[in-house]
């Protein structure tokens, strides 16, 4: 392993020696590596993190129930989605995906939103 090959792989394998997980690339696939060799053609990652981020408006669930997180009883319905992309709560108007995603939850408990994991 040449030194370049050794300071391109030190935080993956100091993220691996601290417990994280670690993904090597398998034919354009990412795969948890459990044991390595630190093969020195082999393309290494941290697994990254999942990420909850906003609805885009073709992921509206337009007609599901949404209870406000602050008050559980105020429950609006999703009306549909506003020329500016915007979901519409009925009773309530028009609201940023993002701030329905931080104060809105579905009535089943789940998030306003999409869960992005790794790629």
């Amino acid at each position: 392993m040449t030194r370049e090959r050794a300071k391109e792989l030190l935080p993956v394998i100091t993220a691996f020696a601290e417990g994280k997980d670690i993904e090597i690339r398998i034919d354009d696939h990412w795969h948890l590596v459990v044991e390595t060799t630190w093969g020195r053609d082999a393309d290494y990652r941290i697994k990254p993190s999942p990420v909850l981020r906003p609805w885009r408006p073709e992921e509206v669930p337009v007609g599901a129930v949404v209870t406000r997180k602050s008050t559980p009883l105020q429950r609006r319905i999703i009306m549909g989605i506003e020329m500016d992309g915007n979901p519409m709560l009925g009773g309530y108007g028009n609201i940023h995906s993002s701030a329905l995603l931080e104060n809105w939850i579905l009535a089943d408990g789940k998030p306003c939103g999409v869960m992005e994991g790794s790629v």
